[in-house]
């Protein structure tokens, strides 16, 4: 593919087969699921792992019926299934309750349209048989953002999955890509791209699409058939188009 991309005109289109029935028989204990809005959300300085626990919690918290909800932090562990400590956890945990909190929500023309809400209160704390616990209480968005989902507004994938890729980019393409799960098609401007996958606002379009995208594309493309991408250049479009 060439590198010839010009500045915030450009069109890429990455398709693969439709995916609309790719979690079924999934144990649903390992569902992430979670309104779409999340998708547009810049999560500033994270790392592969501080996603990692955002969606691992994410699927400890699907379809509860509280706000609040306490959950032992070796439950959060052993489904994140790996070997970090629990200050690690606690760490990250911190990490994003602070970032998240009034992070900036765009729109597919880079556009800060709103700011997200999701939690109220958080904390880690040790019990009278020192256990430790992470006790999570949701705003009222923050439970709309992970029960109520209408018109199939929302994004749902398999946490193994997206345990297993490694890097901070796969990681973010993957759950684009499962959020256009019936159309194949994923549209977005390269600027908010920018912001979404946290991106440094110096790396130039080209450098974007052969060392970032094309190396996302190749480590997800275990769980995506037929992955293929194209370019457009447009003064009109100046968008990023179809991600699959």
């Amino acid at each position: 593919m060439s590198n010839n991309i010009k500045n915030e005109r450009s069109q890429l289109k990455i398709k693969t087969t439709k995916l609309d029935k790719e979690l079924k028989g999934l144990k649903y204990t390992n569902v992430v699921k979670y309104n779409n809005i999340i998708n547009r959300v810049e999560f500033a300085n994270f790392k592969a792992f501080d996603l990692n626990v955002l969606f691992t919690l994410f699927s400890c918290l699907k379809d509860t019926k509280e706000r609040s909800n306490v959950f032992y932090a070796s439950d959060i562990m052993n489904k994140l299934k790996v070997r970090r400590t629990y200050k690690e956890l606690e760490e990250s945990l911190l990490k994003i309750f602070n970032t998240i909190e009034e992070a900036e929500i765009y729109n597919s023309f880079g556009e800060v349209t709103d700011k997200i809400y999701m939690f109220d209160y958080f904390n880690c704390f040790k019990t009278q048989d020192n256990k430790k616990k992470v006790d999570i209480k949701l705003s009222s968005f923050g439970k709309k953002y992970l029960t109520n989902f209408r018109d199939g507004e929302f994004t749902y994938f398999d946490l193994q999955e997206f345990l297993s890729i490694k890097s901070l980019y796969g990681k973010h393409l993957y759950r684009m890509l499962k959020q256009f799960r019936f159309t194949g098609v994923f549209t977005i401007k390269m600027t908010t791209l920018k912001k979404i996958f946290d991106i440094p606002s110096t790396y130039s379009n080209s450098r974007i699409v052969n060392n970032i995208l094309y190396s996302a594309l190749n480590e997800i493309s275990t769980y995506f058939k037929d992955l293929e991408i194209t370019k457009n250049h447009t003064a009109i479009k100046n968008r990023i188009h179809s991600i699959t």
